[in-house]
C-alpha cells in the first residue's frame, strides 16, 4: 500500500449520511452517477451494513463543498 501525505488542511474519514447529497452532486460533476443503476442512500446503507467501506476526503477549515470518495479498498 502506497502511504500519502495530505495536506493539513485535510481528513479522510467514513461517510456519514449527511453525505448524501453532496456524494450525489460529486457523481453527477463527474459523470460516475447512473440513476438507473439505484444509487440511492438505501443502496449505500445496505452496501456499509454487508462490510462496505465508503470514505469521504473533507477540508478541516470549512464546510465540505466537494467530496473525493474510494471505493472497493
Amino acid at each position: 500500500m502506497k502511504i500519502i501525505n495530505l495536506p493539513a488542511n485535510l481528513i479522510i474519514r467514513d461517510y456519514r449520511e449527511e453525505d448524501f447529497d453532496e456524494v450525489v452532486r460529486f457523481w453527477q460533476l463527474t459523470d460516475l452517477g447512473n440513476p438507473a443503476r439505484g444509487d440511492t442512500i438505501d443502496t449505500i446503507r445496505r452496501t456499509l451494513e454487508l462490510g462496505g467501506k465508503l470514505l469521504v476526503l473533507q477540508s478541516k477549515n470549512r464546510k465540505p463543498d466537494l467530496r473525493h470518495l474510494m471505493d472497493d479498498l
